[in-house]
């Protein structure tokens, strides 16, 4: 990606006003985060921002071009990422000058040079992306670790500077690394709700209620969490493939094939891969 623009980094800390593209969870949790700094919203639902933001003088646009390009500094795109790299060309497109402003988006595994029409005119661009799930109901919380790309060493600082409060830690990743970056996050922020869900299906199926069902599937995740966390896979696995007990995973194996079959290839790949990293 090449800069069009070689000049020193001279976006001021001293303005720090961002104009949010977005007004899902992503968009309503930067609203929450910097309602001093929030000079407006383009957004195409503008009843997602009005009940919890109309008394904070946040303005809302339906198009960049309503916009006046001297009130921002920070674009900040919080929008799907199918969309980021389109919406990102059209957009550059209709302010001519985006000399010294700053252009974020925050998907994990989306590449900086979607981005790179606004850094053709002038633009510094970042990818921030935040390592948590998000409800748009509240600011970022003090303890998010950023996945951060920058299209200049320099911002580095000021990014720092402009997240405080809301970063317990700012991490570097390679362009190139973005989409396996963004696997790891997927792993373990996604894949587990469906284990989760598999486990409620089966405890209901023994007769636990709804209510308890989903409180013994959330304390047995939270407990494995913690302690592979602290001591590591080999030491913390309990359980049949952890003592050998190739019994109880056979009657395991059968009481899915007839209860719930459609989870029985995805058990095996998992014991298979549970036996394997024990093992290591």
């Amino acid at each position: 990606m090449t800069t069009a623009d070689t000049t020193p980094f001279a976006f001021s800390l001293n303005r720090k006003n961002i104009l949010v593209v977005g007004s899902g969870r992503l968009g309503r949790t930067i609203l929450h985060s910097f309602p001093e700094w929030v000079v407006g919203c383009l957004t195409r639902e503008p009843h997602k921002i009005v009940p919890a933001f109309s008394d904070r003088g946040i303005r809302l646009y339906g198009h960049l071009a309503e916009v006046d390009p001297a009130s921002f500094d920070i674009l900040w795109l919080a929008l799907p990422d199918s969309l980021i790299e389109e919406i990102s060309r059209v957009s550059a497109e209709v302010i001519v000058d985006w000399k010294n402003k700053l252009v974020i988006h925050s998907s994990g595994a989306t590449s900086l040079s979607a981005l790179c029409s606004f850094e053709e005119r002038g633009a510094f661009t970042a990818v921030l992306h935040p390592n948590l799930i998000l409800r748009g109901d509240d600011p970022f919380p003090d303890r998010t670790i950023w996945g951060a790309t920058f299209s200049s060493p320099e911002l580095r600082s000021s990014v720092n500077s402009l997240l405080k409060g809301y970063s317990k830690q700012l991490i570097d990743i390679a362009d190139g690394s973005r989409s396996l970056y963004h696997l790891a996050a997927t792993f373990t922020a996604n894949y587990p709700m469906t284990l989760f869900h598999f486990a409620k299906q089966i405890y209901h199926a023994v007769g636990i209620s709804e209510e308890i069902s989903t409180e013994l599937a959330r304390e047995y995740m939270l407990e494995s969490v913690e302690t592979v966390a602290a001591r590591g896979l080999s030491s913390g696995l309990t359980g049949p493939v952890a003592r050998g007990d190739e019994l109880t995973i056979d009657e395991h194996a059968s009481v899915l094939a007839r209860e719930f079959p459609e989870m029985l290839p995805l058990f095996r790949e998992l014991v298979k891969a549970t036996k394997r990293l024990h093992q290591n």
